[in-house]
């Protein structure tokens, strides 16, 4: 498995990335944002069937995303070859979403998947076998930009919703890369998430645990809306409520969030 950021080469990650994504089975999402949890649990959308395998930079053009759902445990390796070093990964995150990787690309004889991977370090890649998984294309796309402190939301490619967000401070800045959508969970009303909170494949770079979880970066509403554009959160992405709860109702899981600066 590999990890990189939009724009560099891809270099071979050590052995030690392997054994992070095996910590993903008891890794406790959305805590990376603050100490006051309050998830109540999953509230799942289905992506769409897609009609054929995935193509890479075609799709994306044309405003679909594929995603692969993993339907049984499966192995990710770090290359197309039954033999590389590979790790189990659950059908299942530790919120009990279903589980699903981005789609980066196929290897020539379509039995294998490039994937993005939800674990430290941000952007890991590995490969999984095709049959392994069933593709879904998501047809929604998520931009943030960090030094405008906002978010466009794309549908089919053409943006449909902007608005201004809150974004990690200096010392524990939002991560930039490639993600995508986790875990969709409905929260306590009133409390420090708002109405819903989206996990992303996205962790803190400065932050090991905090809040009694490993530092996964969310997306998700605020009990603060007077702090909305500016840099005040441990790396998380907060939206006003009203957003949130729009976006809850579109978006399933795997839907694509690239953060840049």
């Amino acid at each position: 498995m590999t990890s990189s950021e939009p724009g560099a080469s891809r270099t071979p990650a050590r052995v030690a990335v392997l054994s992070a994504v095996a910590l993903l089975a008891t890794s406790v999402a959305l805590t990376g944002c603050t100490s006051r949890s309050s998830a109540t649990g999953p509230a799942p959308t289905s992506a769409a069937p897609a009609s054929a395998a995935p193509t890479g930079a075609s799709e994306r053009e044309a405003g679909a995303y594929p995603v692969a759902l993993v339907r049984r445990q499966v192995s990710v390796h770090e290359a197309p070859d039954p033999d590389s070093d590979s790790v189990e990964l659950s059908t299942t995150t530790s919120l009990g979403t279903r589980r699903v990787l981005r789609v980066l690309g196929a290897a020539a004889n379509g039995q294998w998947l490039e994937v993005r991977v939800p674990s430290r370090p941000n952007n890991t890649e590995g490969w999984v076998r095709a049959a392994d998984v069933t593709i879904r294309a998501v047809r929604h796309h998520i931009a943030i930009d960090l030094s405008e402190r906002t978010l466009v939301l794309s549908e089919d490619g053409s943006p449909v919703l902007t608005t201004s967000v809150a974004v990690g401070t200096r010392d524990n800045p939002t991560p930039t890369g490639e993600f995508f959508i986790t875990d969709k969970v409905a929260t306590k009303a009133g409390g420090a998430y708002g109405p819903y909170a989206f996990g992303l494949s996205a962790w803190s770079e400065t932050l090991s645990e905090f809040g009694g979880g490993d530092g996964q970066i969310g997306l998700h509403g605020t009990d603060q809306p007077e702090l909305i554009g500016r840099a005040v959160s441990h790396g998380c992405i907060r939206l006003p409520n009203k957003v949130v709860s729009q976006l809850a109702a579109l978006l399933p899981i795997g839907v694509p969030v690239d953060v840049k600066v």
